[in-house]
């Protein structure tokens, strides 16, 4: 059943709070987000818990009762001023940072299903802003860290392990002519991350330069630690599913509108049309081309050390099924960290990854979604005899694009390695030279085939 609700301050209970994440827990999760004016909606069932988080506030579980109306109040969070966050030029303590820093831990990333690392930023970090680009499975997303008014390129510097990426979805050379879909942190497995900082002013991101005139999101992937080899293994398995279709005539309606328009404009109507009443719904094309989506992640990894060397070992596949046909992404990856301190003035290292992306995509002449909705319901989408049904009048769409769809390929395959080898020489107690060399390769190509139609 349908749960409603409002978040509020505990503090100050006429204070609504907008942009409140809630989580429903359990095997199928599902997530919503509050209104401008606190209120929520999301589904559940008795027993069901429910997370509520927000930046500033502490986290908040409620358990689903018989009642349908809920009012939450969430307590403001107290800080913690000796946080280690990351900064351009090393590390410091969260109360000697004068910048607009922001920070993100493993376990707030682990509470969200993010298929991608700049997908999980959104509603974590105060005034970034997250937008999907195309909705595709892995594509790239619009974040935004100094305000939507930012002129030209607003994406922010990622910098991952010492290594830099552009962010966007048009920034990958991988492809002959572009890939204006391609999202170049597609292939950074976000269970890798130990955490990410998000430099927001000028003070905290003057040392990247121009590059980081837009903020710069700093990084750290999971490393190593002493102690004896530690085996993890997690994994989750969930349905994606179209949340609502955008309302449109069914095979009736548009008989009685056309018969109507025919009437107006002084023209022959159509004699099937003449008795709306005995006709069916016809094509729902929403129907047509959506569907229920698996979507599937399985992460493995070993690590431990002792005293001198520290590794981390881990492997991960994604697979992500769109809501809409013949879209999908996929994603292998493995990761090695290795630090060995050779000396007590020196210790050597190295993060390396490689990463394999399939990325299957529906609208390679045209918008699927636009294309179907505008499409008529008295077209059938498959005949009888199992060829693709078509329009008999130049007055819509000139094709089927449930057919062409099917029929056409069109793959976006990616490899990817990138890591950093450094040396760490201390000369004095508080005094680290660090030499280090970072690098990202990227190779792929593109299938693609239209059959006559």
């Amino acid at each position: 059943r349908t749960i409603r609700g409002t978040v509020t301050s505990k503090e100050n209970i006429k204070e609504t709070l907008v942009g409140v994440t809630i989580i429903r827990r359990g095997t199928s999760p599902q997530t919503s987000v509050t209104d401008i004016n606190g209120n929520f909606s999301i589904t559940a069932k008795t027993g069901d818990v429910l997370s509520f988080t927000y930046i500033g506030f502490a986290p908040t579980q409620v358990t689903v009762g018989s009642a349908n109306q809920l009012s939450v109040s969430m307590a403001t969070a107290t800080s913690n001023l000796n946080e280690v966050v990351v900064v351009g030029y090393g590390t410091s303590t969260r109360q000697e940072i004068t910048g607009a820093i922001s920070s993100i831990k493993a376990s707030q990333i682990a509470q969200t299903l993010s298929p991608t690392l700049d997908q999980a930023l959104q509603g974590k970090v105060a005034g970034v802003v997250v937008n999907s680009n195309s909705g595709q499975p892995g594509g790239g997303v619009s974040v935004q860290i100094r305000g939507v008014s930012t002129l030209g390129n607003a994406q922010p510097l990622y910098v991952v392990d010492g290594v830099f990426f552009d962010g966007g979805d048009t920034n990958s050379q991988v492809y002959t002519g572009g890939a204006p879909t391609t999202n170049p942190l597609a292939t950074i497995n976000p269970s890798d991350i130990e955490s990410m900082d998000v430099l927001k002013d000028a003070s905290a991101t003057a040392i990247y330069g121009s590059r980081g005139s837009n903020g710069v999101v700093i990084i750290t992937t999971k490393k190593g630690k002493v102690g004896a080899p530690k085996i993890n293994f997690d994994t989750y398995f969930g349905v994606q599913q179209l949340p609502k279709q955008i309302p449109v005539l069914d095979l009736q309606q548009y008989a009685v509108f056309r018969n109507e328009r025919d009437r107006i404009f002084f023209n022959t109507p159509r004699v099937e049309f003449q008795d709306p009443s005995v006709l069916g719904k016809g094509t729902n094309w929403q129907d047509v081309i959506f569907k229920n989506a698996p979507m599937q992640n399985y992460n493995l990894s070993i690590s431990g050390g002792d005293a001198r060397t520290t590794y981390l070992l881990s492997g991960g596949y994604f697979n992500q099924e769109g809501i809409a046909v013949k879209s999908g992404f996929k994603r292998l990856n493995t990761r090695l960290s290795l630090e060995n301190k050779a000396t007590n003035w020196l210790k050597i290292g190295t993060n390396l990854q490689v990463t394999r992306t399939n990325e299957q995509i529906n609208n390679q002449d045209g918008n699927l979604i636009q294309l179907a909705i505008r499409q008529s319901p008295d077209i059938a989408a498959v005949n009888p005899d199992g060829s693709f049904g078509g329009p008999s009048s130049s007055e819509f769409v000139l094709s089927n694009p449930y057919g062409l769809t099917l029929l056409s390929t069109n793959e976006r395959q990616r490899s990817q390695i990138y890591g950093n080898l450094f040396a760490d020489i201390t000369f004095l107690k508080d005094f680290v030279l660090r030499n280090e060399y970072a690098g990202n390769y990227e190779f792929g190509n593109i299938v693609q085939f239209t059959p006559t139609y």
